[in-house]
């Protein structure tokens, strides 16, 4: 028997986290896996009406509830990566508190995790409106590649994931002792270090299967055009972090100064004679290409690490 672990780190979000949970008590699982579900708290606000909250829900697999008192996004994770390790699990599957997965998510991410070698599978997220949009923000931001799922060719290498929806061996995370970078506590982008890292240790691309894909639902307070835009400026950041901290990070992401330009300019042109709505999205976009990559040079330039989130600069 196999023994894979679903971690969800959650903060603040109860309501979401129950509903991702009636959502994992319905998935398919293969007979030769056994799942164990562990929820990492970083609010310690919340111990006692999460507890409660785990006690309550009727799970068909084994459901852990820790609480992690560091906060940050690193530590929360860390701490999953830990648990799971301490349970002697093989395998570690991370989503995230504010999505929902169907109930073929899992077994299509193990089907390809036994296909293609045993190291990491990972597939798209599709955001969700809660109510039809009639802000023209919203329609905005509905045109805008920010919101699109991951554009790639169903089993393509890949070198980096998003911890929304993955799952990946331990043995090999174990094997190079590898863990959630702190630099990134606060401004998110560990996922993508972790596994960057990892593949730089291992040399050992994950695959992309489009069908392992699971909701989010976007929430009220990010429908508006000044969230997408700072999604794009702390994308900025982060890419500059990325390239400080590993010279070949830009390139293993696939994400190069020449490739994204060329790809933005294509959709431009291609949709440059759809309607006013996605001209508008269209906009936001090239001025969410500007801040992201005027954001990177910045940080680059003045070497130093730039934290918009809570408004903090370090040298």
């Amino acid at each position: 028997m196999e023994h894979i672990v679903i971690g969800i780190c959650t903060f603040n979000r109860e309501a979401c986290l129950k509903t991702l949970l009636l959502s994992i008590a319905e998935l398919s699982v293969p007979e030769n896996v056994i799942i164990s579900v562990l929820v990492v708290n970083n609010n310690m606000a919340d111990v006692e009406e999460l507890s409660d909250l785990i006690a309550t829900l009727s799970m068909p697999f084994s459901l852990k509830l820790v609480h992690e008192s560091t906060v940050g996004i690193a530590s929360a994770r860390n701490r999953a990566l830990s648990e799971a390790l301490i349970l002697g699990a093989d395998a570690l599957a991370f989503t995230d508190d504010d999505c929902i997965v169907p109930t073929h998510w899992f077994i299509s991410l193990y089907r390809a995790y036994i296909k293609y070698g045993r190291y990491m599978v990972t597939g798209p997220r599709h955001y969700i409106f809660p109510l039809t949009p009639r802000k023209l923000s919203a329609l905005l931001i509905q045109e805008s590649k920010m919101l699109l799922a991951v554009d790639t060719q169903n089993g393509s290498h890949v070198t980096i994931a998003a911890t929304n929806n993955v799952l990946f061996n331990l043995a090999l995370v174990q094997q190079h002792n590898l863990w959630f970078d702190l630099d990134f506590n606060q401004c998110g982008g560990e996922d993508t270090m972790f596994f960057i890292s990892l593949y730089e240790k291992t040399k050992l691309p994950g695959v992309f299967i489009k069908d392992a894909y699971v909701y989010e639902t976007l929430h009220n307070n990010r429908i508006s055009i000044r969230w997408v835009l700072t999604r794009y400026l702390s994308q900025g950041f982060l890419l500059a972090q990325f390239s400080q901290k590993m010279p070949h990070a830009i390139h293993v992401q696939n994400v190069t100064m020449k490739k994204a330009p060329i790809k933005f300019g294509l959709k431009i042109l291609k949709c440059c004679l759809r309607a006013i709505i996605v001209l508008g999205g269209i906009g936001l976009d090239v001025a969410g290409f500007i801040i992201k990559y005027g954001a990177f040079f910045l940080a680059r330039l003045s070497n130093k690490k730039y934290d918009i989130y809570s408004i903090k600069i370090y040298k």
